[in-house]
């Protein structure tokens, strides 16, 4: 009766938890050229960038941490990070003194993974990234 149990127990919980990872929503991935110019390494961690736009404001820092780098990903496109920021309606406003609003742009950030591509000692680096806000 007891191992009938246990093995009614353990069928349950399998079938739980491949529920629960088919309902695990799937991320589209965003590559993004990385732009030296445009993004600010911090000068807490060499791994921690920020955006020039969203340099401290009101809504907090935003930053993306390095999370790992990968090689020979095939991008079916990748976007000008700069230009991608500028041309949203939905977190940047050229006519408020704080353009970026960080927050709007971390709820969009986390539907996808975002890596930076760059070139190291000629070959192409896939840098994959957290985002983040920290708030004083």
């Amino acid at each position: 009766m007891i191992e009938a149990f246990k093995t009614i127990a353990v069928i349950t919980s399998l079938l739980f938890t491949s529920i629960l990872l088919s309902q695990e929503k799937k991320r589209d991935t965003l590559f993004f050229k990385y732009d030296k110019n445009y993004l600010i390494t911090s000068k807490v961690s060499k791994d921690s960038y920020l955006i020039k736009d969203g340099y401290y404001n009101k809504g907090g820092l935003f930053f993306f941490d390095k999370k790992q780098d990968h090689y020979n990903l095939q991008p079916e496109k990748v976007l000008k990070f700069k230009k991608f920021i500028r041309s949203s309606k939905l977190f940047y406003n050229k006519k408020k003194t704080r353009k970026l609003n960080n927050r709007k742009l971390l709820n969009y950030l986390t539907d996808y993974v975002v890596i930076f591509v760059t070139k190291e000692d000629a070959k192409i680096k896939f840098i994959e990234m957290n985002t983040g806000i920290e708030i004083e």
